[in-house]
């Protein structure tokens, strides 16, 4: 695995990476995060994807892993190596910090109950595995603005200074994914809100 001892050499760089990120300020789990980051490379090609998967970058479909992670020139392709940290980062922190705010982010008529029983937290949970499913079926595009934008906590005119994308198309794009997110869970979050859990999908 020669590219990944060739990768490994920027190990100070990606820390520094994951240090920037908005998601992990005040946070001490860079090492950790650029450990998973390994994992993931080590697994590319692994995972079976549907045909049509949204999800995927057409650009690196049936790509090797030597050419995504480098370069023609044999240097560390840092593009690629940006995306992947960001959506590990991304990853870890949604597994660790399902919270009411998550929620906020998604607009009005998504309050977390102030319950806090076990079968209510259970039920909440329930219920963000039903939006993390909808959102990992969208195109790679839509869900990494959507999960940088919910988790970062970042304006519409942030995220679109950071991406150098338009104002207009961040709103619209922000708009289509809370809007799908509202049709594809609606009845589950009224079975929610009326404690109906058992009743959730």
């Amino acid at each position: 695995m020669d590219w990944f001892n060739k990768v490994a050499e920027k190990h100070e760089d990606f820390v520094k990476i994951v240090r920037s990120f908005p998601e992990n300020r005040g946070r001490d789990t860079y090492e950790d995060i650029v450990q998973e980051f390994y994992i993931e490379l080590s697994e590319i090609g692994k995972k079976k994807h549907k045909e049509g998967d949204k999800r995927l970058n057409p650009k690196y479909i049936n790509m090797p892993t030597c050419k995504r992670v480098l370069q023609e020139n044999g240097e560390v392709n840092m593009v690629y190596m940006w995306i992947t940290l960001k959506r590990v980062s991304m990853r870890l922190l949604k597994e660790e910090n399902r919270t009411k705010e998550y929620i906020i982010r998604l607009g009005e008529g998504f309050e977390k109950s102030e319950e806090e029983t076990t079968t209510d937290e259970e039920a909440f949970e329930k219920l963000m595995s039903l939006v993390d499913k909808e959102v990992d079926s969208w195109h790679w595009y839509d869900k990494m603005m959507f999960d940088t934008y919910i988790k970062d906590g970042k304006s519409m005119r942030g995220l679109s200074e950071e991406t150098k994308i338009s104002v207009t198309s961040v709103f619209n794009t922000l708009k289509n994914c809370k809007d799908r997110i509202r049709e594809s869970v609606a009845e589950d979050y009224e079975d929610y809100k009326n404690q109906d859990f058992e009743l959730i999908k």
